[in-house]
């Protein structure tokens, strides 16, 4: 797994999700110089569905489109022909 760093905006809209995302992802240079490990910027933004776990926690199913689709991407896209990629997860909230 790459170290990223993420900035989100989330907004929720009864069970609606939309976000977006910047992430610097490091990872193996597949294009240029394989082998070396390289930095490289992701930025997405897409929406989908979050659903409750009880009262502190809920998971989420989203799809986020690639405007940078640097050809280094280390997660491979939901479609060949465009960079959509699948993310899901669980936020549980502790106060």
């Amino acid at each position: 797994m790459s170290p990223k760093v993420l900035l989100e905006v989330v907004l929720f809209i009864e069970f609606l999700l939309f976000q977006t995302e910047f992430d610097i992802l490091n990872s193996v240079n597949y294009t240029s110089a394989p082998g070396k490990r390289i930095n490289f910027p992701a930025f997405m933004l897409g929406g989908g569905y979050a659903g409750s776990l009880g009262n502190r926690a809920y998971y989420n199913v989203m799809l986020m489109y690639d405007f940078i689709d640097n050809p280094n991407m280390t997660v491979w896209p939901v479609v060949t022909f465009a960079p959509i990629y699948l993310r899901y997860g669980f936020v549980w909230y502790l106060a």
